[in-house]
């Protein structure tokens, strides 16, 4: 395994280490492989020099941590912007939003986010104070939604107060009851 490691090391084209990847049936070996290609991903984009060479390597880049990463730490707000908008794990997502990333990425992390307990977190811990408040502010309308009477439930509840009225103008009008 060392000596493994140490070879995929050396190996610093990506597209060899694909072609690599695809002929390796073992899953640990690939995820290793796959490990190397993202390293070797992420020191493409900071060596990068130009917005559409930063680009090209963060759409190669499928690694939630290394895309938290970058929106974190990439100096282009536009880059860190498209590397949240490729993350899809609401809990990476939620971390995200409690570092200094920015107010834009940090809203657009924000905009993937439905799970509430998750928005609860945000709204208490986001480093950002309008990240925060737009937290609380989707929280509500998530719990406001949950707790919205349906129409069915509407409908039912009228039932109920005609059947109820019934019954007392029927007792009403017949005494011996």
């Amino acid at each position: 395994q060392q000596v493994r490691q140490a070879a995929l090391a050396k190996i610093t084209d990506c597209s060899h280490l694909r072609e690599l990847e695809a002929t390796v049936g073992n899953e640990v070996i690939k995820e290793e492989i796959n490990s190397c290609i993202e390293k070797i991903l992420l020191q493409n984009m900071l060596k990068a020099e130009t917005l559409e060479a930063k680009k090209e390597v963060l759409a190669a880049i499928n690694s939630e941590d290394i895309l938290s990463q970058l929106a974190v730490s990439e100096d282009n707000p536009h880059i860190r912007l498209l590397a949240v908008q490729r993350i899809h794990d609401e809990q990476t997502l939620s971390l995200l939003i409690e570092k200094n990333c920015g107010k834009k990425t940090a809203l657009a992390a924000l905009a993937q986010i439905n799970n509430a307990e998750l928005l609860s977190r945000a709204a208490a811990h986001a480093n950002n104070r309008a990240v925060r408040a737009k937290a609380a502010e989707r929280l509500a309308a998530l719990e406001a939604a949950h707790h919205k009477t349906t129409p069915k439930e509407i409908l039912d509840e009228q039932l109920s107060e005609l059947l109820s009225k019934s019954k007392k103008i029927a007792t009403a009008a017949d005494p011996a009851k």
